[in-house]
């Protein structure tokens, strides 16, 4: 019998949309597939960071990960509204069209996308906070995805 979380969803679902966030070229670390590390399930790429409350059914890591926890310490619990187009401005950065959110973070289209495309997939509305204190590390809430989208300058 396929297992379900809290909020209804398959952990085989799950894996195949934090994938798109792992990083399957890393020399550093072992990111190529999602990890679990104390309660959450984890997938990053160095630019985004995806994480879910474990359901129970994953292993714990033994490879070398990065603290993704540590990340998380400052995710705010409130404060989010929707990511809508009054908090998006186009621009060019590096020759390449890209998205300013909240007036000072530049985002690669591709990433924005793939949140997107994540919030579709569990049906609800990508919801964006201001950018962690003296950062510019911008976090976003999809339902019961917690992401930190770590832009360039």
């Amino acid at each position: 019998m396929a297992t379900t979380n809290e909020h209804g969803l398959l952990q085989s679902e799950i894996a195949g949309w934090l994938q798109p966030f792992c990083d399957s070229e890393s020399t550093r670390y072992e990111i190529d597939k999602p990890w679990r590390m104390g309660d959450y399930v984890y997938a990053t790429n160095g630019i985004v960071c995806v994480r879910i409350a474990d359901d129970g059914e994953w292993e714990e890591s033994q490879k070398k990960k990065p603290n993704a926890e540590a990340l998380y310490a400052k995710f705010p619990k409130d404060g989010f509204a929707p990511l809508r187009g009054d908090r998006l401005i186009w621009c060019e950065h590096d020759a390449r069209m890209s998205l300013t959110i909240n007036h000072n973070s530049v985002v690669g289209l591709e990433w924005l996308a793939a949140i997107c495309k994540l919030a579709t997939q569990c049906g609800e509305e990508p919801m964006v906070a201001e950018p962690l204190k003296n950062s510019l590390v911008i976090p976003i809430r999809v339902g019961p995805f917690e992401i930190l989208l770590m832009p360039r300058r």
